[in-house]
Order: structure tokens, then C-alpha cells, then sequence
């Protein structure tokens, strides 16, 4: 996982809250739509 950033984490987070997909949260932070998805299963 590249993405580990604790703000990149909390903004994934905070995109998740406010109903966002992954590919969108993705394209904001600057990382892989799997990435994401790891990070939001954690």
C-alpha cells in the first residue's frame, strides 16, 4: 500500500462519510482505487 499518509487516510475517510466512490475519493487523494479500498477496510 503507497498511500499511507495519515492526512491522505483521514481525507479518504472523510470522502467515504460523505458518500463518495471509490474512484472519486481516488482521483482526489491521489491514489489507486485499491488502495482506497484497502484503506477502507482497515
Amino acid at each position: 500500500m503507497r498511500c499511507l499518509e495519515t492526512m491522505k487516510i483521514v481525507e479518504i475517510l472523510r470522502l467515504r462519510e460523505m458518500n463518495f466512490k471509490l474512484r472519486e475519493i481516488s482521483d482526489a487523494v491521489g491514489c489507486s482505487k485499491t488502495t482506497v479500498g484497502e484503506i477502507l477496510k482497515r
